[in-house]
């Protein structure tokens, strides 16, 4: 994400402070800095699906060469795993470096099995309850641009090569000693206009995000050209018969005022969120949305940026959030409704968020590298943050 931080550091530091209302406490937190660099960042955060381990990853930038050291980025990434009852630290490790894309997100999914998929630099299967590496994938040098687990062993990547973006099917060995080991597709190009030269302080052209359906049948991908003046959702059908086929359903031309930063599917994978630069999030119809694709409802209230977004598992509330330094950072959003209902401050600027499994808790990370966990009870109730 190195390459929005200018962006929104010259917007924040224009942004006038405004006063909470009334603000929740964390359950508990914790603090992932690493002195590697300026900032360590949390990127993702999730809970396994017993709700019994919480899991972030950091991100922590770097040059690759020292010419031009403000445009060469790589991330050095790190994974922390927590005991979510208890809020004792499990684990942390290096999960690996990686060239940045626009949006490095997500990086891990969590597969049956008390396992989780991890996507840094290289692809590997890990014990979630120790961190502990089951199998490895061979390395693709492609910059990642996200991961996901469909079923009990199934998984799709996405990535960008050579600034064409690729999508791969594959199947996850059943553990260590499994003889097929990792199966796969050949890569698929996603059908995108010619990437042209980057323009590396705000973007990157093709494939900027995507998402896969929590049943695998369908993706959605955001892409941009060169100059960021031609941008799209493409919302495509995944047909496994004969390898890995793509069928386009539905498209939606220029789908937020800027940059789309955040795709999300519902848990039954009926509404899709996007999340933009522009602060807006918008809900769209993911069942049936014929060709002409448009927005059902949009809502507002970062003054840029959104940052990350998170279904509740009964697909009824969805939390998004912004790096906004003045004011909240958080946001829940009624998702049938298509209305804000609640928002509270989650540290200076909130960066990655997630439900637990019982729907009532909700944990964020921040820019500054801080993980921490909120009873969402009493927003919902009514006490809210400032809108």
């Amino acid at each position: 994400m190195f390459s929005t931080r200018l962006v929104l550091l010259a917007v924040a530091a224009l942004a006038t402070a405004r006063p909470l209302g009334a603000q929740p406490r964390p359950v508990w937190s914790a603090d992932l800095v690493t002195r590697k660099a300026a900032w360590t960042e949390v990127v993702q955060v999730g809970f396994s699906p017993d709700g019994r381990t919480l899991l972030a990853q950091t991100s922590t930038p770097r040059p690759i060469r020292p010419d031009p050291a403000p445009i060469d980025i790589a991330q050095d990434s790190m994974l922390w795993g927590f005991d979510a009852k208890d809020r004792k630290e499990l684990f942390r490790l290096d999960a690996g470096a990686y060239r940045f894309p626009s949006q490095q997100v997500p990086l891990f999914a969590f597969v049956p099995g008390n396992r989780v998929l991890t996507s840094s630099g290289i692809v590997t299967l890990r014990d979630y309850r120790d961190g502990r590496s089951v199998s490895t994938r061979s390395k693709w040098n492609g910059e990642w641009i996200g991961v996901w687990a469909v079923g009990e062993r199934g998984y799709f990547l996405v990535a960008r090569d050579e600034g064409l973006g690729m999508l791969v099917r594959g199947t996850l060995p059943a553990g260590a000693d499994d003889p097929a080991g990792w199966k796969e597709t050949s890569p698929v190009r996603l059908v995108q206009p010619q990437p042209g030269a980057a323009d590396p302080f705000v973007r990157r052209p093709g494939v900027v995000t995507a998402a896969v359906s929590p049943d695998g049948s369908r993706l959605v991908v955001h892409e941009e050209d060169s100059r960021g003046d031609n941008s799209a959702l493409t919302y495509y059908g995944l047909k496994t018969e004969r390898g890995l086929e793509l069928a386009p359903i539905a498209r939606a031309d220029t789908p937020q005022a800027g940059p789309v930063s955040r795709l999300r599917f519902s848990p039954d994978g009926r509404v899709l969120a996007s999340g933009g630069m522009d602060g807006k999030l918008k809900l769209w119809d993911a069942a049936d949305p014929g060709w002409r694709w448009a927005a059902r409802a949009t809502v507002g209230g970062p003054d840029f940026m959104v940052t990350d977004i998170a279904f509740r598992p009964d697909g009824k509330l969805l939390a998004f959030t912004s790096p906004d330094r003045t004011k909240a950072n958080v946001w829940l959003v009624d998702v049938p409704a298509g209305k804000v209902i609640g928002s509270f401050r989650a540290g200076r600027e909130a960066t990655a968020v997630a439900f637990s499994p019982d729907g009532k808790s909700l944990a964020t990370g921040t820019h500054e590298g801080r993980l921490e966990v909120w009873d969402i009870e009493p927003v919902l109730a009514g006490r809210k943050g400032d809108k």
